[in-house]
C-alpha cells in the first residue's frame, strides 16, 4: 500500500453481505430447550463462547435458525462483536449472527478482520437496556478483500504468529496462580517458623513470646476494651511443633475483637465521614474507596462514637460473606494514613496487645487461619463468623523481635511478587497490542507477498478480488435460479 487508504494491486473493499450469507438468529421455545442430548446443540450467545469454538451447554429440539460447521458466529447482543466458529451444525438464538463465508473464502481470513474491528462493531451497537446490531449493520460493514490464494497465505501467516503471541499469552495466565501459591507458601512459611530459621541462629539472645503474655499491661487493656474471658490454653497435641520460644496462644489472650456498630442507612449523605463496609475489603489486604463503594454520615456521628473510629494500621476483618469459596469471610485488611472512617457492623476491628499488628494482619491471611474459618462453616447461604468464635484461634505466637523481622521479610516477598504481576500485567497488554498490530498489517497487505507481486515474478496470471466477487455473485445467481426451479417444480405437482 502507498497509501494510508490505497488497497494493494488486487485487492477490493467489499461488503459482507458480497462474501458471506448472513443469518440472524432467531431464539425457539423455551419448551424445547434441554440438556439430555435431545436435537442439536443451541448457541444463544457469547455466554457460550471459549477462544476458538462455543461449548455445548442446551440442546434444541424445534430449530428455529440453523448454522453448519464452520460458520463463523458473531454475538450481535450485548456483547457485539465477540466470534467463534461454529464446529457442527447447531442451533442460534438471537444473540447471535452466523456468517457462511461463500466462494471458498477460508473462515480464518473473515474472522480474523472482524477480532480486528470488534470494538468498531461494539461501537455501532444501540439499545439502552441490551446493547445490540442490526442485520443492516451488517450488511453494511466493510471488508477489504484480497484474492483468494492471497487470503489462505494470510491466514497461515496470521495463523502462525499468533501461535506464538498466544503461548506467550498462556504463560503468563499461569502465572497469577504461581504467585498466589507463592504467597501462600512465605505465610505458611512464616506461621510456622521456617521463614526465620536462619535468623533465630543469628539472634539466640531474643526474650521469648512469653515475655508478652507476662506482661500484665495486656489484662488490663482487654478489660478495658472488651469483656474479660477464661479461656482454654492452646490444645499444642493438635498443632505443629513451633521452634524454641514460640508459642501457640488463643488469639483471646493476646488480642481483643470489636465488633463494628449498625449505623443507619437513612442518614447516608453526599460527604462527611466515611463508613467502612465489607465491601470495601479488598482480597489485597488494603482499603478501597471507590464512588461506588463509599458511603458517608455527618460528622457528628464521628464526635458521638469515638470508639468506632478507625485510625491507621489497624486490622479490620470481614464476619459476613454470600459463600466461602469467594474467601471473603475472614477477610483482613490493614488500614492505611488515609483510612478515617467509622467501623460498620459485619465487621470487627482486631488489637493485638503488646506486640505487631503488621505480624497479626499476616497471621490472619495466611493457610492456617483461612482453615480456622472454614471450619465454620454453617451450611447457611450466609456465611458467619463471631468475635465469640474468634478468640478461639490458635495464634502462632513468635517472640516481638522475630515478628518484625517476619514482616520485613514477608512484605519484600510480597513486593517482589506484586513486581512480578506488574510485569504479567504489561505482558498481557503487549501481547494483546502485537495480537492487533499483526492483524492491522495483514489486512493493509503487509504481512505476505501480494498475488500480484508474486504472478509478475512468477510470469503467470492470477484470480483478482473483483474476478473472485464476479464468481460469488455467479454461484449466488446459481444457487438462487436453482430454488426457483424447486419452486416450481413444487408448484406444478
Amino acid at each position: 500500500m502507498n497509501g494510508e487508504n490505497e488497497l494493494p494491486e488486487g485487492w477490493d473493499v467489499v461488503k459482507l453481505p458480497d462474501i458471506v450469507q448472513i443469518i440472524m438468529g432467531q431464539s425457539p421455545p423455551g419448551s424445547t430447550y434441554n440438556q439430555r442430548g435431545e436435537g442439536l446443540p443451541f448457541f444463544q450467545g457469547k455466554i457460550d463462547f471459549t477462544d476458538r469454538h462455543p461449548k455445548i451447554r442446551v440442546f434444541c429440539t424445534e430449530p428455529r435458525k440453523i448454522a453448519n460447521r464452520g460458520d463463523i458466529l458473531l454475538s450481535v447482543r450485548a456483547p457485539v462483536g465477540p466470534t467463534n466458529i461454529a464446529n457442527c451444525t447447531c442451533v442460534i438464538g438471537r444473540g447471535l449472527a452466523a456468517l457462511s463465508p461463500l466462494g471458498g473464502m477460508p473462515t480464518e481470513f473473515i474472522l480474523n478482520y472482524l477480532r480486528l474491528k470488534e470494538s468498531e462493531l461494539n461501537a455501532s451497537g444501540t439499545g439502552s437496556t441490551f446493547t445490540a446490531i442490526s442485520k443492516t449493520v451488517l450488511e453494511e460493514f466493510e471488508i477489504p478483500l484480497p484474492p483468494l490464494a492471497e487470503q489462505r497465505r494470510i491466514v497461515a501467516a496470521v495463523d502462525l504468529l499468533l501461535a506464538r503471541v498466544n503461548a506467550s499469552r498462556e504463560r503468563l495466565d499461569r502465572v497469577p496462580g504461581f504467585l498466589k501459591a507463592f504467597r501462600q507458601a512465605v505465610l505458611a512459611a512464616a506461621c510456622s517458623g521456617r521463614l526465620t530459621e536462619g535468623w533465630r541462629e543469628e539472634h539466640p539472645d531474643v526474650e521469648p513470646a512469653s515475655s508478652i503474655l507476662e506482661d500484665n499491661k495486656n489484662q488490663k487493656k482487654i478489660e478495658k476494651i472488651g469483656k474479660k474471658r477464661i479461656l482454654r490454653e492452646s490444645d499444642n497435641s493438635t498443632l505443629i511443633e513451633l521452634p524454641e520460644k514460640w508459642l501457640w496462644v488463643k488469639w483471646g489472650l493476646i488480642g481483643v475483637s470489636q465488633n463494628g456498630r449498625l449505623f443507619p442507612s437513612k442518614e447516608y449523605q453526599s460527604d462527611g465521614v466515611r463508613l467502612l463496609r465489607p465491601g470495601n475489603l479488598d482480597a489485597n489486604g488494603k482499603i478501597i474507596w471507590t464512588e461506588n463503594n463509599t458511603r458517608f454520615l455527618p460528622l457528628d456521628y464521628e464526635k458521638n462514637f469515638p470508639e468506632f473510629v478507625l485510625k491507621p494500621n489497624e486490622i479490620v476483618m470481614n464476619l459476613t460473606a454470600q459463600s466461602l469459596k469467594e474467601e471473603f469471610l475472614g477477610r483482613v485488611c490493614i488500614t492505611g494514613n488515609s483510612d478515617h472512617c467509622l467501623l460498620n457492623q459485619r465487621l470487627a476491628r482486631l488489637i493485638p496487645i503488646n506486640f505487631s499488628s503488621r505480624y497479626a494482619f499476616w497471621v490472619f491471611k495466611s493457610p492456617h487461619f483461612r482453615k480456622f474459618v472454614d471450619k465454620l462453616n454453617t451450611g447457611s447461604m450466609i456465611q458467619h463468623m463471631f468475635t465469640s468464635q474468634l478468640v478461639e484461634y490458635d495464634f502462632p505466637l513468635p517472640p516481638l523481635s522475630e515478628q518484625h523481622e517476619i514482616v520485613h521479610r514477608v512484605e519484600s516477598l510480597f513486593a517482589l511478587a506484586d513486581h512480578i504481576e506488574q510485569r504479567v500485567a504489561i505482558g498481557k497488554e503487549r501481547a494483546d497490542r502485537l495480537t492487533q498490530a499483526i492483524l492491522a498489517k495483514a489486512f493493509r497487505g503487509e504481512l505476505v507477498p501480494t498475488e500480484a507481486e508474486l504472478a509478475r515474478i512468477e510470469g503467470r496470471e492470477y484470480e483478482s478480488a473483483s474476478v473472485l466477487l464476479e464468481r460469488i455473485g455467479k454461484e449466488k445467481n446459481q444457487k438462487n435460479m436453482g430454488k426457483k426451479h424447486v419452486k416450481r417444480t413444487s408448484s406444478d405437482e
